[in-house]
């Protein structure tokens, strides 16, 4: 029978318990490697849900533009001044009906020469163009707050001497307390569509990595009410009804969030 002497015994168990150690290291590495690829797999993944909210609001502000058209001869200065007095009687009637100072701004003031053109088809020398008069145009933007006086506001601007009365609209003139409460209610049912996505698919919900909003703007009712001038109508103009109806405010967000 072989006999192995003591030292080549203790080689042998040394070497055994290098290979031993050896094998636990890497099958820690291995799992740890494995466990490390799981978390990067998991950090990279990542899914996104959507979220509306919406909010049923009835505007506060009615605004609507008009004009002052003035036709006059070459004499600029005096067609200025009958626009300029029309116009003052307008505004000062719309501040005794109620509206604020601040809610009137003059939009748009231009005066525009007209011209008298000649026929030149017979041949011959043709005479340039000459100005006959100038017309003048004065525009101003009301908003109206007391909805009672729309129709009131609308029939005696006319009478003052409106006579173009155009784009009137209703909007909301604070909507971002409407707009924050659309918001949390889409974040609200974004965030539990996530959650239910992820109990379905037998996965834990991560961190929410981001963000986006969208803000689609309301649409706005506009009546476009093109009027002649009062002399024109032979007599007053009749008093419009206007309803003002309500207005849907909605936020979109969608929500990314990564897969733990």
């Amino acid at each position: 029978m072989l006999v192995m002497n003591k030292s080549l015994i203790t080689f042998f168990a040394v070497i055994g318990m290098v290979v031993a150690i050896a094998y636990v290291a890497l099958v820690g590495v291995g799992y740890r490697f494995a466990d490390l690829y799981q978390q990067s797999v998991h950090k990279d993944s990542t899914f996104s849900v959507n979220g509306e909210g919406k909010v049923t609001a009835t505007p506060d502000v009615a605004e609507f533009s008009f004009s002052i058209i003035n036709q006059g001869g070459t004499n600029i200065g005096q067609t200025q001044q009958a626009n300029t007095t029309a116009m003052n009687d307008a505004l000062s009637f719309l501040k005794s009906d109620g509206v604020d100072a601040k809610d009137i701004t003059t939009t748009a003031y231009s005066i525009d020469p007209r011209y008298q053109y000649y026929d030149c088809q017979a041949g011959g020398i043709c005479p340039p163009a000459t100005i006959t008069g100038y017309t003048v145009t004065q525009t101003a933007s009301v908003k109206i707050r007391d909805f009672s006086k729309i129709g009131e506001i609308l029939s005696g601007i006319v009478q003052k001497g409106a006579n173009s009365v155009t784009q009137l609209t209703f909007t909301i003139d604070n909507p971002q307390k409407l707009q924050e409460q659309a918001r949390d209610e889409a974040i609200t049912q974004a965030r539990a569509q996530a959650q239910d996505l992820a109990r379905a698919a037998g996965v834990t919900l991560g961190p929410l990595v981001n963000i986006q909003e969208t803000s689609p703007q309301p649409i706005t009712p506009i009546y476009n009410m093109a009027t002649a001038a009062p002399k024109a109508l032979g007599g007053s103009a009749p008093t419009p009804t206007v309803e003002a109806g309500s207005q849907n405010i909605t936020e979109d967000v969608t929500l990314t969030y990564q897969i733990q």
